[in-house]
């Protein structure tokens, strides 16, 4: 199955498609994928500004880079790839010439793919709203350097559990 996606996805993509590598390449967003393939990682992109387009000052989730995110989880968990890749060679069989097109796809990949897709949206979600510009988008400031853990935690709530001593056996 994976070859198959592989074949399918090294033919260029038409339409949406075909406009979001053109986007990813002018973008400033590295072009190289360690998992995808180029087009894939295109087909990605698109679908990733399905899933969170952008929104007044809010980026769309391909636009700021989450395919390489994406692309990273798949490499470090590689039991994810099967499901994800399988969304997107749905994507790509379907080859979508408009974004309603794209989107009548992604439903239907939602409703017969139910897992895969649910895999691919928490990944999506998850480099989303952990990225730095979009975090930067929703106002969050990170702490200033000066700023210790200590003045987070008080450390001194821990000193009964210290006075138990250790409790468990050194092998």
């Amino acid at each position: 199955m994976q070859s198959a996606i592989a074949a399918s996805v090294a033919t260029s993509a038409v339409g949406v498609l075909s406009e979001t590598s053109t986007a990813v390449a002018h973008s400033g967003h590295k072009s190289m994928f360690s998992v995808l393939s180029v087009e894939q990682g295109n087909i990605l992109t698109a679908v990733l500004n399905r899933l969170v387009p952008a929104e007044g000052k809010m980026p769309g989730a391909g636009d700021v880079g989450i395919a390489h995110f994406i692309d990273g989880v798949l490499r470090d968990a590689p039991h994810l790839r099967q499901p994800i890749l399988d969304v997107l060679s749905e994507v790509h069989v379907s080859q979508p010439s408009s974004d309603a097109e794209l989107d009548d796809v992604l439903g239907r990949v939602q409703r017969d793919q139910e897992a895969s897709f649910l895999i691919l949206l928490d990944a999506t979600y998850t480099g989303y709203y952990s990225n730095l510009q979009v975090l930067q988008v929703v106002g969050w400031v990170p702490p200033a350097d000066e700023v210790r853990d200590s003045e987070f935690f008080n450390v001194a709530l821990l000193d009964e559990v210290r006075q138990r001593g250790q409790k468990y056996r050194s092998v």
